[in-house]
């Protein structure tokens, strides 16, 4: 679900029907996602130059 938020090609509404939740979860799902990349990111980067150090 959350993964089709980023895609842009439904609407929150469209979602909500598709999915039993409410539009504004959807929309803290997609939040969450987004700030949980750049984190993983972050961490993938921080491993290899540890690894790479050792």
């Amino acid at each position: 679900m959350a993964l089709e938020t980023l895609k842009n090609q439904s609407t929150m509404s469209e979602l909500a029907s598709r999915y039993p939740v409410h539009p504004s979860q959807i929309t803290r799902r997609k939040q969450q996602l987004e700030d949980g990349v750049e984190d993983f990111f972050c961490d993938v980067k921080e491993i290899r130059a540890r690894d790479g150090e050792e």
